[in-house]
This record gives C-alpha cells, sequence and structure tokens, in this order.
C-alpha cells in the first residue's frame, strides 16, 4: 500500500510539472506569437469596405475571385501538414503578405490570422501558382509572334524618334538586397552597390509585360554573366525575327554588350548626344515595369 501511495504522488508531481511546462510554453508562443486581434479572425466580407481591399491586398473583392480563377487555383488550399484554406482566403494572405511590410505577428493582430496558417499557406500557394506558371517567365513565343514584335518596334521607334526601328523591348536588372548570409558572405556581396544582395534581369515590351524573367544570381555577377545563364540569346535567335525574316534587338546596358539581338548605347563622349538620351528615355519609362511592381508590393517576387 505505501508503494501504491508512492506511484500514485509521484504520479501527480510528473502530471503537475507536465502542466507547468505546457503553460511555460505556451507563454512563450503567446510572447512570440503577439497579440491576437480582438474578436478573433476577422470576417472579411462583412467588415472590409472596397476602398479597404484595395489598400490591403490591391485587388478589389470580385477581383480576386477573378484572379483566383485565372491562376487555376484549386477550390481548397491545403498544406503539408493539413491545415486548409480556401482559394480566395489563401490569396487573401499571399497578397497580405507582399503588400506589406507586416510582420506575420502584426498580421496575427491585424487580421487574426495564426502564424503557422499563414506561413503555410503562403508558401503552398506560391509554389501551385509557380508549378502552373512558371514556364511564362521564360520567353513566351506562342504570344510575341513576329507581326507582334514588328508593332512593339514601331511604336519603340515612334517614342525615341530613332532611325532604328528593330528594337522590340529592353532588357535591364535589378539588384535586391538580403542580410547578410552568416557563410559564404563574398559570393553574394555586390561592390558597386556596397550591400549584399541578390539580381535578377527581366526583358520588358511597350506594354508594360516582363516577357521575359531570370534569377536570382549571386550579387557579385555581371550583368553579362546573367544573360548567359538565362540562356534568352537561343530564344531571340529563334524567334526575335519580323515577318520578312530580319532580326530584331533588345536595347539594354553597355554591360550587356552587342551582337545580332542586342544594342546598347555609345560609350564614346561624342556620342552622349540626342540619340543616347532619347533611347535611355525610352529605356526608362519602359523599364519601370520592374520599377512599379517593386514599389507596389513590399516582398516582390523580383
Amino acid at each position: 500500500m505505501a508503494f501504491k501511495r508512492l506511484l500514485i504522488a509521484r504520479m501527480q508531481l510528473l502530471r503537475e510539472a507536465r502542466k507547468r511546462e505546457l503553460r511555460r510554453v505556451a507563454t512563450g508562443n503567446a510572447r512570440k506569437r503577439g497579440q491576437q486581434r480582438r474578436g478573433g479572425r476577422m470576417d472579411l466580407d462583412s467588415t472590409l469596405n472596397p476602398e479597404s481591399w484595395w489598400a490591403y491586398f490591391g485587388f478589389s473583392r470580385s477581383e480576386l475571385d477573378r484572379l483566383a480563377r485565372a491562376l487555376q487555383l484549386p477550390h481548397i488550399i491545403r498544406a503539408d501538414n493539413g491545415i486548409i484554406e480556401t482559394r480566395r482566403m489563401a490569396l487573401v494572405m499571399l497578397l497580405t503578405k507582399f503588400k506589406s511590410h507586416l510582420r506575420l505577428k502584426d498580421i496575427y493582430l491585424q487580421f487574426g490570422w495564426e502564424l503557422e496558417r499563414v506561413s503555410r499557406i503562403v508558401v503552398t500557394t506560391l509554389r501551385h501558382i509557380h508549378v502552373k506558371w512558371k514556364h511564362l517567365l521564360e520567353f513566351d513565343y506562342l504570344r510575341l509572334t513576329p507581326a507582334r514584335l514588328e508593332g512593339f518596334a514601331r511604336i519603340i521607334q515612334a517614342k525615341s524618334r530613332s532611325p532604328l526601328g528593330t528594337v522590340f523591348g529592353f532588357v535591364d536588372g535589378t539588384v535586391r538586397k538580403i542580410s547578410r548570409p552568416s557563410k559564404r558572405q563574398r559570393t553574394v556581396y555586390n561592390g558597386w552597390k556596397r550591400y549584399h544582395a541578390l539580381k535578377y534581369h527581366g526583358v520588358v515590351t511597350p506594354d508594360g509585360i516582363i516577357v521575359h524573367f531570370f534569377g536570382p544570381m549571386e550579387g557579385r555577377r555581371h550583368d553579362r554573366h546573367l544573360w548567359q545563364k538565362s540562356k534568352i540569346m537561343d530564344y531571340l535567335i529563334e524567334h526575335a525575327k519580323n515577318s520578312q525574316g530580319q532580326p530584331l534587338q533588345l536595347y539594354g546596358d553597355p554591360a550587356y554588350g552587342l551582337n545580332r539581338h542586342l544594342i546598347s548605347p555609345f560609350k564614346s563622349l561624342r556620342y552622349t548626344t540626342a540619340k543616347n538620351i532619347q533611347q535611355t528615355d525610352v529605356k526608362g519609362a519602359n523599364c519601370c515595369g520592374m520599377g512599379v511592381q517593386r514599389t507596389g508590393y513590399a516582398f516582390p517576387i523580383l
């Protein structure tokens, strides 16, 4: 009997110790998560007006539904740990994470969405989108037909008043700052910008669409290296032609060099006249597509 009482007392002590440990962990998790929104999870349909939908997510409610259908997202987004959300709510979480500078605990306070749920659903939704549409990051030769490329070239020629009528788009790079890594810091250190970064480059056409995108690469890499690694030259050789079979070109910085499908400004001081200025102005107006994307979303794809 004494042994039995001793065993029961020991089990009670273990249960109390376990409860204290659970309370300690819960308190620590609550501290890391931050404070939850009063009232719990926000009901977006009844709480947000049309202006708030635009402010928080960059789309109206009807546009979000159309976007989810256009992206062909499944009706139920299921994360790898079993968490599920409707496709509209998953897209809302994704846009919230990209549109704002809010941390996960700030989103928890503002919308009442649990940190783990937001993180898992955002990653799963991104994976669905990337698997389905990653081919659009490469040169879409089915849409960029010779007739359309000729139309782009005429628009650029008219805008720049240049005698050259074979430029259909602009290639440019972007440097995205990152936190200093704990290892191999020199690999991603950009000596020109003087910070650690990743590099991307893209091709923009006069309609404002990024028709080719490549990256990321280490921040120390030269623009020419990105051009070669992206293999865009293979697409240009095969598809960048007008209806008569003559080659069309992209316009880029002098760092990209010159070839059959790529032209750049004159380097000599003798030629820093209206010709370079006009071409540079048009290039800036069109390559701002990546700039608009960066300023519209705090955590962009670029």
